[in-house]
């Protein structure tokens, strides 16, 4: 019996772009298969819990570089295809990207049994500020300022997004509505996963 494609979905975005929602949306527009994730940032979050440090933006900052700066630029991403291998789905999205060895490793899933392909999401920077605001993600993200958002943009782990956004095989701009982004998500990324 022939073994099923697992379908690998690098999405590479600013925060608040929307990457995540893009792996809900795909859970009701793929009814028959089995949607996961895994993100780069599960890591840092246990790290960060383990050393009983709160989960503010500014940490996650902090932590990414020690690490790369320690143990190399491919720290995350191996740990993180570790991980995406072993779940058992029929698409699984890696959201988070931001370091070329992401890219690298997200590409490197293509095999006999399994394709890869990375898109990118993005939203104008006021957009995106109001949604963090709301959604509350991170400890003190609904108090954070617009001019303090803007200056976490130019953080080591943001400032090569859109660079590597420009490498991805898809770019979505969500900039809408809910409904807008999930028409869009439909229109433009499950042709990508149904290609053989």
């Amino acid at each position: 019996m022939k073994k099923k494609t697992k379908i690998y979905i690098g999405l590479i975005g600013e925060k608040g772009s929307g990457k995540d929602t893009v792996t809900e949306f795909l859970k009701k527009l793929l009814p028959g298969k089995k949607v996961r994730h895994v993100t780069f940032s599960d890591v840092l979050s246990e790290t960060l819990d383990l050393w009983f440090i709160p989960r503010t933006r500014a940490n996650y900052q902090k932590l990414v570089p020690m690490m790369v700066d320690t143990f190399g630029d491919a720290t995350l991403a191996t740990i993180t295809r570790r991980r995406a291998e072993t779940l058992e789905a029929d698409v699984i999205c890696i959201p988070g990207m931001r370091w070329p060895a992401d890219l690298r490793m997200v590409r490197s899933l293509n095999g006999n049994n399994s394709r890869s392909f990375v898109v990118y999401v993005t939203a104008p920077a006021k957009t995106r500020y109001l949604r963090l605001k709301k959604r509350r993600q991170k400890v003190g993200e609904d108090k954070t300022t617009f001019r303090k958002f803007m200056q976490e943009e130019k953080a080591r782990t943001e400032m090569d997004i859109p660079k590597m956004g420009k490498k991805a095989d898809l770019t979505i701009v969500n900039d809408g509505t809910m409904k807008d982004f999930c028409n869009t998500v439909r229109l433009k990324l499950l042709p990508l996963i149904a290609k053989k």
